[in-house]
């Protein structure tokens, strides 16, 4: 069986990591290809580009408090 359910994946863990045949659950997969949409690879570093933005924001408000914070005062 390619898919289980969840009881089913307990119910293996009860058996010791073995199929009811009695053979071992692990298997080794080789991925030799991966079929995707031209657009969806540029869509995809786009998105992350834009998401980048925010967090390089807040990065850079963390990192000035945390200088602020440590720096000497000039009182």
């Amino acid at each position: 069986m390619l898919v289980h359910t969840f009881k089913e994946s307990l119910m293996e863990q009860e058996r010791g990591g073995r199929w009811p045949d009695g053979s071992a659950t692990e298997q080794r997969v080789v991925v030799v290809d991966v079929t995707m949409k031209f657009w969806s690879m540029v869509i995809f570093p786009v998105k992350l580009a834009i998401a980048f933005i925010p967090a390089a924001i807040i990065l850079f408000v963390v990192g000035a408090l945390i200088v602020g914070l440590f720096s000497p005062s000039s009182n």
